[in-house]
């Protein structure tokens, strides 16, 4: 059986389609669009979809509307996230999503949690690991607790906070402050277990921060999977992002579409580590999607 998962973000569209196999599954095509699904939406007052966004959610549905076609997939799902939660026109995207036969569920934050929870633990332990999820529009930390999945959310997100605090490329001594404070407000209000032993951090953060610390010029999850990054690692990283977006969007390992929201969101990481004394975070290519496969399978 083949089946498609679909994770419609506030930057990034993803769709991976997975075959059964006797001792599990293999991954016959991983698509990854950058909509920015979530453009304007920390501006506006009225929490309305833009229609240049649309548009590209259009034209990243029909791409893998085709590819699902073409491969025989018998189930598919798609969940959206953050920006359509948001959204007050969220039916536009439910359009676009039946006009290509895709079912689209808008999700809660506690599903969203529970699906990223699923995929990331399927190469560690669940019973000793953190997961942390930048997204464009929201960041979760995820732990089990007595066998439940626990997930908890902060409105800080990689486009948000673009948005929200930035206003040129390299961003002001003024601007990177209100950030830091805005991310250290947010953080205090969480109640984390104490002491995991490990964070596995997913989404296009960390594995993009780990592609730049590799120096990739494609996208290699054999070699992304599981690496290890320490927080000196990410704030070189970062030192090194602040130069113009035309420099930054030809950088080894990040996507161009990525370049303008990559410095809020490495913040964002960083914060986190620094407030609960994180030494290294494990990054992992699977999230949501990677959920959603386990279940149809």
């Amino acid at each position: 059986m083949r089946v498609a998962a679909i994770d419609l973000g506030t930057n990034s569209f993803l769709c991976t389609i997975a075959e059964r196999e006797t001792n599990g599954y293999r991954i016959l095509s991983d698509q990854v669009e950058m909509v920015r699904l979530g453009q304007g939406l920390a501006k506006s007052t009225k929490k309305i979809l833009h229609p240049e966004a649309l548009e590209r959610a259009s034209q990243a549905l029909e791409k893998f509307a085709d590819k699902i076609s073409l491969l025989n997939v018998e189930k598919v799902l798609a969940v959206a996230t953050s920006a359509a939660r948001d959204a007050e026109n969220k039916q536009d995207l439910l359009a676009i999503a039946e006009k290509f036969k895709i079912p689209l569920q808008i999700i809660s934050g506690q599903e969203e949690a529970r699906l990223t929870f699923q995929g990331a633990m399927m190469d560690h332990d669940p019973d000793t690991s953190m997961v942390i999820d930048i997204g464009g529009g929201s960041t979760e930390f995820l732990y089990l607790e007595e066998q439940n999945i626990v997930g908890k959310s902060l409105d800080v997100g990689g486009v948000r906070l673009t948005e929200t605090f930035f206003t040129t490329d390299i961003p002001s001594a003024k601007e990177i402050e209100a950030l830091q404070q805005h991310i250290e407000v947010q953080l205090k209000s969480l109640k984390l277990p104490k002491d995991p032993k490990k964070w596995v951090a997913v989404a296009g953060t960390p594995t993009t921060l780990a592609c730049m610390y590799l120096g990739l010029k494609d996208f290699d999850e054999s070699k992304i999977q599981k690496l290890r990054l320490k927080l000196d690692d990410i704030k070189g990283l970062l030192k090194k992002m602040m130069v113009p977006i035309e420099v930054r969007q030809n950088m080894a390992g990040l996507h161009p579409k990525r370049a303008d929201i990559i410095v809020a969101a490495t913040y964002i990481l960083i914060g986190a580590m620094e407030f609960f004394n994180i030494p290294e975070i494990v990054v992992s290519t699977k999230g949501i999607r990677y959920g959603i496969i386990k279940e149809l399978l």
